[in-house]
């Protein structure tokens, strides 16, 4: 594993009404839910979701944030797509002013709720509950397949 493999990432699965926090360890092996956002529309609400990511990257010590992406069944880019792009833009720009250094990439996401509801119903979560943690579950999943399938 070189330098570039190491340290902590920050997962993002951004929705409409919720963004699912993950991050992994240092050594990229394991990933660890970090809850759940709202995503209240409004600016200062959205300031605030941008304030908190960029608070969890310094406490953290991240060192890659992956967002999830969701793209079309051929692969094409969506609406929901480009609302990410932005959000991915506007996080940026958040931690450029906090002096933040910390690479961004994007993952695949498709099929990241279903996977994390599988999940869910494995352990034993209740359908009723499972809303409350799927998008955390869903960021989980996101850093497992970027674990698993980094070339």
């Amino acid at each position: 594993m070189d330098n570039m493999d190491k340290g902590r990432i920050l997962a993002i699965d951004y929705g409409q009404k919720s963004i699912g926090l993950a991050v992994s360890d240092t050594a990229r092996l394991m990933a660890f839910g970090r809850g759940v956002l709202r995503n209240i529309p409004g600016e200062e609400a959205f300031t605030q979701v941008l304030l908190k990511l960029v608070n969890l990257m310094k406490v953290e010590d991240i060192s890659l944030v992956l967002i999830g992406l969701p793209l079309g069944p051929n692969q094409e880019e969506t609406v929901q797509t480009a609302k990410i792009r932005l959000f991915s833009e506007k996080l940026r720009g958040f931690m450029k002013i906090s002096e933040l250094d910390i690479p961004i990439e994007f993952i695949d996401e498709s099929f990241s709720s279903y996977e994390a509801n599988k999940i869910l119903s494995g352990i034993g979560v209740k359908s009723v509950d499972q809303k409350k943690t799927e998008d955390e579950m869903a960021a989980i999943v996101l850093i497992h397949r970027y674990i698993d399938f980094k070339p």
